[in-house]
């Protein structure tokens, strides 16, 4: 038993490291007092891997997959997950000053070192159709509680990180109080489609397989992304077919029409991105190639202008919007938006 009132340099060298393995994860076989090779539970390991080992009295830890090592503070807080104040009431410490907390961004730069040591796709990204190459081009990171997703705004500066874990609920900004934006592929531009859908990981598996395509991940079907910054891009909308999906395409298509945005609502998807390319990357670039192929188009002109507009477009048309913007001559001028089958048509009509 500790004895209350050490320093926090006296509590770590008298903690009894194998004992606080075994406390907080039995499921390693650590036993107090005794040192050895455990299987790192927390990360779903299967093979042994953890070293707990004392040196010059005192006990320290080291994960071998990792390369990552430290005392009995740094199990409890970075691994056991305890906060500072929680740590120091555990080694029994009266008065010590905790260690500075370090910054979100000194966390998500520790997490992306962690990853490039780790060479391949950690637990909770398997089977969502990421490589390895995928999650260093997006700038991915690994904590001991799971990956780290950078998000990144329009301009390419990251703003906020987000972990996806094992356990419920599968998602948790990196720090409290962060606030859900939407993510951004980097080297956002001004030029292609934008695919704005439901989840940053389906936007990011989108961009990887289908660059041709600027996706836009939405923080959850209750959130938006930002409509101003697509003013003038064609958009495609997607969500899933639950009710929250279908709610949120509503949305999006009366938010985005506020701002002069006519998007095109796609099927509502039965599986995710992630899903599909858990099966087959190359079936889901197929599948995005194909959502994104209708054209768009926009006029301005008298009524007589837009119907023979809309003739010739003819039977190609799949959606279209008309709206009076103004007068000239007594006469109401409109502006015609249309989505088109990706064929070609004829008589010049334009089309992007």
């Amino acid at each position: 038993m500790l004895t209350m009132g050490l320093t926090l340099d006296e509590a770590i060298a008298q903690a009894d490291l194998p004992g606080l393995v075994a406390q907080y994860y039995p499921e390693t076989g650590a036993k107090p007092g005794k040192g050895g090779l455990y299987r790192a539970v927390w990360r779903g390991e299967r093979h042994p891997s953890f070293s707990v080992y004392r040196h010059n009295g005192v006990w320290f830890w080291r994960d071998h997959a990792t390369g990552e090592k430290g005392t009995a503070w740094h199990f409890l807080t970075e691994i056991a997950g305890l906060s500072e104040r929680e740590a120091l009431a555990v080694l029994g410490v009266d008065g010590a000053p905790a260690p500075a907390r370090p910054s979100w961004r000194e966390v998500l730069a520790e997490a992306q070192e962690r990853l490039r040591r780790l060479g391949r796709v950690p637990r909770e990204l398997e089977g969502r159709g990421f490589t390895f190459e995928d999650l260093l081009a997006l700038g991915v990171g690994l904590t001991k509680e799971g990956a780290v997703l950078p998000i990144r705004d329009p301009k390419g500066q990251v703003v906020a990180a987000k972990v996806r874990r094992l356990k419920v609920p599968k998602y948790r900004y990196l720090e409290e109080g962060m606030k859900a934006q939407a993510w951004h592929p980097p080297g956002f531009s001004a030029t292609k489609p934008v695919l704005v859908v439901e989840g940053e990981l389906n936007a990011a598996i989108a961009w990887r397989v289908y660059p041709e395509v600027d996706p836009v991940g939405v923080a959850g079907a209750e959130n938006s992304p930002d409509w101003e910054v697509l003013r003038g891009r064609k958009v495609f909308l997607a969500a899933d077919a639950d009710e929250a999906g279908r709610k949120a395409l509503a949305r999006w298509e009366e938010e985005a029409l506020r701002v002069g945005v006519f998007p095109l609502a796609l099927p509502p998807l039965e599986r995710d991105f992630c899903e599909m390319a858990g099966e087959s990357r190359e079936a889901l670039a197929l599948y995005l190639r194909g959502l994104t192929q209708p054209l768009y188009t926009e006029a301005v002109g008298l009524a007589e202008d837009l119907e023979a507009l809309r003739a010739r477009i003819g039977e190609a048309l799949i959606k279209e919007r008309v709206e009076p913007v103004g007068e000239a001559r007594e006469r109401t001028v409109y502006r015609y938006q249309a989505w088109l089958e990706s064929t070609p048509h004829p008589l010049g009509v334009l089309a992007w």
